[in-house]
C-alpha cells in the first residue's frame, strides 16, 4: 500500500512540475523524507497530508487512489511570479540582441513561458532562480551563436 502512495506522490509532484527538492520544501519535509515517501518506505503523516491539501492535492486520492488528484475547489492555474517572468523575458530579449538576432513577439512569449517554467520547477528559492536565469542566458546565447554560424 505504501508503494502505491509513493507512486501517487511522485505522480503529483511531476504533475506540479516540481523537482524533488522543491516538493520537499513545499510539503515542509526534508529531502530525504520526501524521497522515502516517494519510494514507499514511509507513509505521509497527518501534518504532511494537510500540507498536500494546501497544495491543492486531495488526500483521499493520495492514500487510496480514489477520486481526483486535485481538490475540486482548487484552480488548476499556477501562480505566476510577475517579477521573475519579467526578468526572464527581459533576459531573452537582451540575449537575442547580444547575439544580433531577433525574435517575434509570439515566439518571445512562448519561449519566456517555457524558460520561466523550467526555472521555477528546478529551483527552490530566489537565489537558485537567479542562478538558473544566468545559466539560461548563457545556454540561449550559445544556441543562438551556434544557429547563426551554420
Amino acid at each position: 500500500m505504501r508503494k502505491d502512495i509513493g507512486k501517487r506522490l511522485q505522480q503529483a509532484r511531476k504533475e506540479l512540475g516540481w523537482a524533488l527538492r522543491r516538493m520537499a520544501k513545499e510539503a515542509d519535509v526534508s529531502l530525504s523524507t520526501w524521497q522515502r515517501l516517494e519510494s514507499g518506505d514511509n507513509a505521509p503523516s497527518g501534518e504532511t497530508l494537510l500540507k498536500f491539501v494546501e497544495l491543492g492535492l486531495d488526500p483521499t486520492w493520495i492514500l487510496t487512489g480514489q477520486g481526483n488528484m486535485r481538490k475540486a475547489t482548487m484552480a488548476t492555474s499556477v501562480t505566476l511570479n510577475p517579477e521573475l517572468f519579467g526578468r526572464v523575458t527581459e533576459a531573452i530579449c537582451n540575449t537575442y540582441r547580444s547575439a544580433n538576432s531577433c525574435i517575434a513577439g509570439h515566439d518571445l512569449g512562448r519561449l519566456a513561458a517555457e524558460k520561466y517554467s523550467e526555472i521555477v520547477a528546478a529551483s527552490v528559492d530566489e537565489t537558485e532562480q537567479q542562478a538558473m536565469l544566468k545559466l539560461m542566458i548563457v545556454q540561449l546565447f550559445l544556441e543562438l551563436k551556434k544557429s547563426t554560424s551554420l
